[in-house]
């Protein structure tokens, strides 16, 4: 489908008038930012007394990785991770919370960026559905908290794992290395875009 949307010999020619030394500093960079990513997930898994190697961590955040990109979801890849540490530290509960607050962190950053971009550089002028899609995220996020205070009966592992949420609250230094691990992850991966630009 895709190569009957671009015109391919247009991409084979900027391919081949490209800066391979810049793509290759991208391609290194982009390396040293999962490693960099699989660390600040083995900083918020041990929050919740999940241990594990900075290797082995390394090995689930790729191949979860893998997943993401080349199944057809975004999140195959972080059903793996949490399969994969849930059976090496035998509890679901806090492998499943480590890696939503991974993806959490990661969000809350980007958003933190965006806002910011927004002040320095003046009103942005937003669809109307992403305003909405925004919106009912938030919502989400409320109505699962909710969920997780009343929840019986099959959702009743929601309501055992947010004590786990409030784990993170009580750990404010390495939260704030969390914090400033992903505007680093973030900033960098604006520079390999620069890179492959």
């Amino acid at each position: 489908y895709l190569f009957s949307r671009v015109d391919v010999g247009s991409v084979v020619r900027i391919v081949a008038e490209a800066s391979w030394g810049w793509i290759a500093a991208g391609f290194v960079l982009y390396l040293a930012i999962q490693g960099l990513c699989a660390w600040r997930w083995l900083w918020l898994a041990r929050v919740l007394d999940l241990n594990g190697t900075w290797i082995a961590f390394v090995r689930y955040y790729y191949v979860g990785m893998f997943f993401n990109l080349f199944l057809p979801t975004g999140v195959g890849g972080d059903v793996y991770r949490c399969y994969y540490l849930a059976r090496s530290a035998a509890d679901w509960k806090r492998a499943i919370v480590s890696v939503l607050a991974d993806r959490g962190v990661g969000f809350a950053t980007m958003c933190a960026i965006a806002a910011a971009a927004t002040l320095a550089f003046g009103r942005v002028t937003l669809p109307s559905w992403l305003g909405w899609a925004l919106g009912a995220g938030v919502v989400g996020v409320l109505v699962l908290l909710g969920v997780g205070w009343v929840a019986r009966g099959p959702l009743a592992w929601i309501r055992g794992a947010m004590p786990l949420v409030f784990e993170f609250a009580r750990r404010p230094g390495i939260m704030a290395a969390v914090a400033g691990v992903s505007l680093l992850l973030q900033t960098l991966v604006i520079v390999v875009n620069i890179f492959n630009a």
